[in-house]
């Protein structure tokens, strides 16, 4: 079975190898002059990516990088969720936010009540799926918030 990973860039100024990326992952970044330009690049080099498991996808968002984290994240799982994708994302590998200010009951939340673990990440961190979405009833008080 494939790996379903998503990388969630928030840098406005992403310094990566986005190509590279976005071989091995679907990368979702921040738009800016300078990450826009390097989607670009990557659509020309491959306009026909294997959706959902490889490309990129530029988002616009004003105001601070949790703040985009949180509201971008029911969008991304909407692409590469249970609904959308065979197999759905395991993890989701954030990057251009320190994981002390993120809450797991809100990331569990804005992801509609998916089970995750974060976990840190040498330049960022992982939200990594636990397990299947539960009705918020049944969610233990951890994952409701």
């Amino acid at each position: 079975m494939t790996r379903h990973e998503v990388f969630l860039i928030l840098e406005p100024h992403f310094d990566g190898d986005l190509w590279d990326l976005s071989r091995v992952a679907h990368v979702w970044i921040v738009g800016s002059a300078q990450n826009t330009a390097a989607a670009r690049e990557v659509w020309d080099r491959k306009p026909n990516h294997e959706w959902p498991m490889q490309g990129v996808t530029t988002f616009s968002h004003h105001g601070d990088a949790t703040t985009a984290l949180y509201s971008i994240l029911g969008t991304v799982d909407e692409h590469h969720g249970q609904h959308s994708a065979a197999v759905p994302w395991q993890a989701i590998h954030v990057r251009g936010v320190p994981i002390g200010d993120v809450s797991e009951p809100r990331i569990a939340e804005e992801l509609g009540g998916v089970l995750v673990q974060l976990t840190p990440e040498a330049s960022g961190f992982a939200i990594v799926r636990a397990g299947q979405p539960v009705a918020a009833a049944d969610a233990p008080q951890a994952a409701r918030g």
